[in-house]
């Protein structure tokens, strides 16, 4: 039987999801409004293990938007990134 998902509740898709996985660490947020904002976090399982997930997960975010900048980086000349004083002074 299939399941129209966007039915689900929020909190029926995570239970949905934890009992897939022995560890797992979901965060989440809504914006409501410019000033309201909804955040829901999870976690189940080992707390060092949840902690790990967590851990990895931001450094593969911080990853993805440091290759995102790196072609801005790119556009920086040597001189530019040095003190100022000519290379021949």
């Amino acid at each position: 039987m299939k399941v129209d998902l966007e039915l689900a509740s929020t909190n029926a898709l995570i239970e949905e999801l934890f009992k897939r996985f022995d560890t797992v660490v979901f965060a989440g947020c809504q914006l409501r409004t410019d000033d309201e904002q909804q955040m829901h976090r999870h976690w189940q399982g080992n707390h060092i293990a949840c902690v790990g997930l967590a851990e990895f997960i931001k450094v593969k975010v911080i990853d993805e938007l440091e290759d995102a900048l790196e072609p801005a980086d790119e556009l920086e000349t040597d001189s530019e990134a040095d003190d100022g004083t000519p290379e021949n002074a």
